[in-house]
């Protein structure tokens, strides 16, 4: 038997004990030595999501460890590597609808030949840091979505773990004007360890008359001006920062959606449409998991600093509300095996 983190219900997640994993000849079982919580983890926890067949749901799919055993057919992976595990590579997302879910000590990696899914961690890689490759692909898929060039000036609305990703992505490109707005001072904090430029608490500071300041501002097509910003990154998942993106944006601005809301958002398209605005839509990492295990190796950003809290696997009711507190969190790692 093991323990194993298990949804329910809504904010239902208990750790109880389950069957160790059995483990095919094509599969891989690891020793999770860390497990981060997503966005989307919070969401099933908020709405109690349980898997199809209405058994409870294993969370957990950012995460990294040690590989424990390795089936008959695995190659050029044995006991003993360390790596980080891309956890939808193989078309069935490990802790989203499956028996196998990362906040447990250890979890069982299902048909690893099926593509690029694991990954051996540099040797200078810490393993616990390399839970932080997931987010970080997310992030630097929204950046590659945006087109970005030198030159061009960001801003970031919202500085969770995602915001904070694109931050350190946007400055290893060599975006020199890096604006963040958030309501943490926190996560503002943070945000300037990782490279933002420009630091905007909407609480008290107006975010567009800041960014006027900072970036600039150009004439509109409605006779306003707007501040000089060429791409908005919305990452706060708040419709109204996304509202207020379209309407303060200058024309032609692009702006990259990588957030999910709670509720359909209406959008009044008569102002895309003048502006000639671009909203980009982005979602996972389809050819960035790698490229972010290497930005993380090159170690030319401060990637711990993303990481607010560590939690044992027997606090994960007060990990979870702690991830939830975008006052009092960035990213939020479980430790399973402490």
């Amino acid at each position: 038997m093991i323990r194993q983190a298990r949804l329910y219900g809504p904010r239902d997640l208990r750790v109880e004990e389950v069957p160790f994993p059995t483990m095919h000849d094509d599969d891989v079982l690891v020793d999770v030595s860390a497990c981060g919580i997503c966005g989307s983890d919070l969401g099933f926890y908020e709405r109690g999501s349980i898997r199809g067949d209405g058994q409870p749901m294993p969370l957990g799919h950012e995460f990294s460890g040690v590989i424990r055993a390795v089936g008959s057919s695995v190659q050029h992976f044995v006991p003993g590597m360390r790596i980080v595990v891309n956890p939808m590579a193989n078309g069935v997302m490990i802790g989203i609808g499956s028996d196998d879910g990362a906040l447990s000590p250890t979890v069982c990696v299902r048909n690893v030949s099926r593509g690029p899914i694991l990954h051996a961690l540099p040797d200078h890689v810490p393993t616990e840091l390399a839970a932080l490759v997931e987010p970080l692909a997310v992030s630097l898929h929204a950046v590659n979505r945006s087109r970005i060039t030198a030159g061009e000036r960001a801003l970031v609305l919202g500085a969770g773990a995602i915001g904070l990703g694109i931050v350190a992505s946007l400055k290893q490109r060599g975006i020199a004007q890096i604006a963040v707005a958030d309501v943490s001072s926190k996560r503002l904090e943070i945000a300037a360890r990782l490279g933002a430029d420009v630091l905007i608490d909407p609480g008290h500071q107006d975010v567009w008359q800041s960014l006027a300041q900072t970036h600039g501002t150009v004439p509109t097509l409605l006779g306003t001006v707007a501040p000089a910003t060429h791409v908005i990154f919305e990452s706060s998942g708040v419709g109204s920062v996304l509202h207020d993106a379209i309407s303060h944006a200058r024309d032609g601005a692009r702006i990259t959606v990588a957030s999910t809301y709670k509720q359909p958002l209406s959008i009044d398209f008569s102002i895309l449409l003048v502006k000639e605005l671009e909203m980009i839509g982005t979602m996972c990492y389809p050819t960035e998991f790698a490229a972010a295990l290497d930005l993380i190796a090159s170690g030319t950003f401060e990637v711990e600093a993303m990481i607010s809290h560590r939690f044992a696997l027997g606090e994960i009711d007060k990990a979870y509300q702690t991830a939830a507190n975008p006052h009092a969190s960035a990213k939020v790692l479980v430790m399973p095996g402490g």
